[in-house]
């Protein structure tokens, strides 16, 4: 019997899930108060949507070899995520909502306690509504205002926040998030590297976190440029 077959005898066909159900396991967008275009879900994924997601989601990693990073293109994107791209689409704007397919690259990132991520502006190679969700652990992100051209003139590493200068933002496990607009190419994001986040003054103490970005090539972009880049920059680019 196939990996496959035994994890969907488990965990059974999440990728049937309904739309009731994706809207249902997702609540409401909000904005941000103070970013504009970052859109989260008011409330994280469904316990049970979760729990049947983070086993699957740990199949495209091996960890034990230095293997903590997946990318799928296109008709290769597994099946699993449906659900994910079900609900992410409901966190695009309404220009955004009717494009399809509406994410056609996903990048999977595992990390360990006290990893974090470089400030920085996602690639200009993908459109606008980047979507994140996060699983496992809680943590916060930290966003910077860079204005200018943002990520319109490719990919740019900002300074790393300070906490004078930065807006933390709690990502919950099953959270997810939208960047668009002026959240998507004049603001910076990034994650500190450290065991715990302080956040409206509760310590969160950090875990194994999976992330999972799901975003669109634009036009005559092609997924072997995205392949081609070297690893550190494809690390610092993520989330």
């Amino acid at each position: 019997m196939s990996a496959n077959t035994t994890l969907q005898e488990l965990f059974g066909d999440i990728s049937d899930l309904s739309d009731d159900e994706c809207e249902e396991s997702s609540g409401q967008v909000i904005e941000h108060p103070q970013i504009r275009g970052l859109l989260k879900l008011s409330k994280p994924l469904s316990p049970d949507l979760t729990q049947s997601l983070v086993p699957l989601l740990h199949t495209l990693f091996d960890v034990q070899n230095g293997a903590n990073q997946a990318m799928r293109f296109g008709a290769n994107l597994p099946p699993f995520l449906a659900p994910l791209l079900s609900i992410g689409a409901t966190l695009l704007p309404p220009h955004l909502s009717q494009r399809t397919p509406a994410f056609d690259s996903m990048i999977a990132n595992y990390y360990q306690p006290g990893e974090g991520i470089c400030s920085h502006v996602d690639l200009a190679r993908f459109e606008d509504g980047v979507v994140v969700f996060s699983f496992i652990s809680a943590l916060v992100m930290d966003f910077t205002y860079v204005g200018g051209d943002g990520g319109t003139a490719g990919y740019t590493r900002a300074k790393e926040p300070s906490l004078s200068d930065s807006v933390p933002v709690l990502l919950e496990s099953g959270s997810g998030i939208c960047l668009t607009g002026e959240a998507r190419f004049k603001w910076a994001h990034g994650i500190a590297e450290r065991q715990d986040d302080l956040f409206e003054g509760t310590r969160i103490q950090r875990k194994q976190r999976i992330s999972i970005t799901l975003r669109k090539l634009k036009p005559n972009q092609s997924d072997t440029a995205v392949y081609s880049m070297s690893d550190s920059l494809v690390r610092d680019a993520e989330h």
